[in-house]
């Protein structure tokens, strides 16, 4: 080999490498910007909310996010490629051309079919008369893939080493299929719905294997003894730079295609959201204020909305979906319960001070009785027709709050801040939440043990009722002083809470 054809070699390899990193840069900075774009999807189309009030915590809480659906999107890209590399690591033809697309729509063909196979297996494999479906399925799955070995042979011309490319597009395809088992629609939707990611990502990955196979024939090292003299600079520099364009855009189209999932696929995009906090569901603890907006919201929409009263002015809403929080003054919360076309309307924007979200865990539903159960001024025990009033209230609300086969009632009786007897207020309201509770179980609303006791102090109690000049609110303000609440908490095993006490213990078994 002569000085000149070393050269050429070395200067040829160098290009390569310096193509290479071009390439990678390429990828990685496609990515990156998606990630930051995805972000403002979100906001804008998804949810129709942008935060207010950034910190600098906030802008790094972005930085995150636009890491989450790069990385996301990085193995989504890596997904759709697999089943394509013999494609991209085929042998190149004499002529320095690539062999027939045929070979390529052939794998993607193939590989489709081979997910719809894992598709099938994963979302009817567990029913008990599968058995000779499952057989079928089998027999399938191996023609495809023996189908797909001649392919892989065709193309890099290496029968056993050609077995190498099956088992990434065994894992490829199974993921693909296990994405689509998840993403499957209600009865009566179209194939389509559900078979859009794998067919996106598996086009991504054959616009990604397409630039990277043409990227490998730009610049082939010559052989030993070249046939024909050098070709001149200027015509093949001409000749390089299109075949750049044209693998480079294959692979931008390659990337892009393969974040499409993260927005149009529920459980992708969601694995993206749910694991920083947003776009789930949980349960809110929230002010005063707060609560009455999100009431007044759903009063309007005619939601009931699972809410029970804490300790001192803070409520738990537990029918609900975070759509942002955190990050910004605002919070962004949306009511569940409603149909999908009415979803955006009962979104609220909460002030974030007053919002603490409470996330993970089994999903916990709390109702609450707040009116309907009064006593007359000083008594503990109800006089002649009250409880049957009570009882028509209790009636109507405990079959809604009984949907979870766990469940605990909470009984609350609430007192004044100013005592009126020499006992205290405090002994009064605990007496007569014993005596709802004694009711309740002879009445068998509930059994003794669900039943837990808790003693709240109103802080809008009747102390300050006297002072009222109209009659019928003075009257209803002596009437909340001496209420009863219900919470029904359905999906908990245990209460654990500060002033809650065993009914049983607390009051005695009822006399029968």
């Amino acid at each position: 080999m002569t000085l000149d054809e070393e050269k050429q070699i070395a200067e040829i390899k160098k290009l390569r490498v310096e193509r290479l990193k071009t390439m990678s840069g390429l990828c990685a900075g496609l990515s990156s910007t998606f990630g930051l774009v995805a972000v403002f999807i979100y906001c804008f189309f998804v949810i129709g909310f942008f935060p207010s009030g950034l910190s600098v915590g906030d802008t790094l809480f972005f930085i995150f996010v636009m890491l989450a659906f790069s990385c996301i999107g990085a193995l989504s890209v890596i997904m759709g490629f697999l089943p394509f590399v013999p494609w991209a690591t085929q042998k190149i033809l004499p002529s320095g051309k690539l062999k027939s697309t045929a070979y390529l729509l052939g794998l993607w063909l193939l590989s489709l079919l081979l997910v719809m196979v894992f598709f099938e297996a994963l979302n009817n494999g567990a029913g008990s008369a599968s058995g000779c479906q499952f057989v079928v399925l089998s027999i399938v799955a191996v023609v495809l893939i023996g189908a797909y070995w001649y392919l892989a042979r065709k193309l890099t011309e290496d029968g056993w080493f050609a077995v190498a490319y099956v088992m990434p597009l065994i894992a490829s395809t199974s993921m693909l299929g296990y994405i689509a088992a998840l993403n499957k629609p209600d009865a009566g939707s179209g194939v389509f719905n559900f078979l859009a990611i794998p067919l996106v990502l598996l086009f991504s990955g054959m616009f990604l294997s397409l630039g990277v196979a043409m990227f490998s024939t730009f610049v082939p090292l010559p052989p030993p003894i070249p046939p024909v003299p050098p070709v001149p600079p200027g015509p093949a520099t001409a000749n390089l730079s299109a075949s750049s364009r044209s693998a480079f855009a294959s692979i931008a189209v390659g990337i892009l295609f393969a974040y499409i999932p993260l927005l149009a696929g529920q459980h992708s995009f969601n694995y993206v959201m749910s694991g920083l906090g947003l776009r789930s569901d949980a349960v809110l603890i929230v002010n005063k204020t707060n609560f009455a907006t999100m009431q007044a919201a759903a009063d309007a929409k005619g939601v009931l909305l699972h809410s029970c009263k804490m300790d001192g002015d803070s409520f738990s809403i537990s029918n609900v979906r975070v759509l942002w929080h955190g990050v910004g003054l605002r919070s962004y919360i949306e009511l569940k319960g409603t149909a999908a076309a009415d979803a955006t309307d009962t979104r609220i924007e909460l002030d974030s001070a007053g919002v603490k979200v409470s996330r993970g865990g089994k999903e916990t539903v709390c109702q609450e009785l707040k009116n309907g159960i009064y006593f007359s001024s000083g008594k503990e025990t109800f006089e002649e027709g009250q409880w049957a009033i009570s009882k028509s209230y209790i009636d109507k609300f405990m079959p809604q709050a009984k949907k979870g086969e766990e469940k605990k009632v909470v009984i609350v009786g609430f007192a004044d801040p100013m005592p009126r007897e020499k006992e205290g207020n405090f002994v009064l309201a605990h007496k007569r939440a014993c005596t709802v509770f004694h009711q309740l179980v002879r009445d068998t609303s509930i059994s003794e043990a669900d039943a837990l006791i808790d003693i709240r102090l109103d802080r809008d109690g009747i102390s300050g009722c006297g002072e009222m000049k109209d009659s019928l609110k003075q009257r209803a303000c002596f009437e909340q002083g001496r209420r009863v609440e219900l919470q029904v908490l359905t999906g908990v095993e245990k209460v654990s809470r500060a002033g809650t006490a065993d009914a049983k213990t607390a009051c005695g078994a009822p006399a029968h």
